[in-house]
């Protein structure tokens, strides 16, 4: 089971984002999908996989597809630490998507081919790890069942 979150400490996740050149464009991208007010509550807490080179990957995404896509770097509700992240087959992403941990022939920590570069960064309700790229394999939301077809 996941070991206990740390004391919640640091700067707020947009302000974290904001303080960082590498991940501005994601923290555009995050303000972009007017996803930033639900961020900053303080009473729910967050995993945060921040891609470093999110203008690649989300600039030419708007609406519903942009906040899926940024939705699919932050697990609600949760504050898994590094060890924690290596300790799992999948993980649930926010928009529902099925992330992967799994180690490279380097034994380096990747979720879903993007790998941890810099790990257990604090915010306020957040732990971040930073990714060296956007997901190589887009996450997958899986189709909601099927209602059973009528008599």
């Amino acid at each position: 089971s996941p070991s206990p979150p740390p004391a919640p400490s640091g700067p707020s996740i947009m302000s974290f984002l904001d303080d960082r050149r590498d991940l501005r464009d994601f923290a555009r991208a995050i303000r972009r999908a007017n996803l930033d007010d639900e961020l900053s509550d303080t009473n729910t807490q967050w995993t945060v996989f921040a891609p470093d080179d999110a203008d690649r990957c989300l600039d030419r995404l708007s609406g519903s597809a942009l906040q899926d896509a940024v939705k699919s770097y932050f697990v609600k509700d949760s504050r898994l630490s590094f060890n924690d992240v290596d300790s799992l087959a999948t993980i649930e992403a926010w928009s529902g998507a099925q992330l992967e941990p799994k180690r490279n022939n380097k034994n380096q920590l990747r979720v879903n081919r993007a790998r941890i570069d810099k790990r257990n960064r604090n915010a306020d309700n957040a732990i971040i790890h930073i990714l060296t790229r956007c997901y190589q394999d887009t996450p997958v939301v899986p189709p909601s069942p099927s209602p059973p077809p009528s008599p």
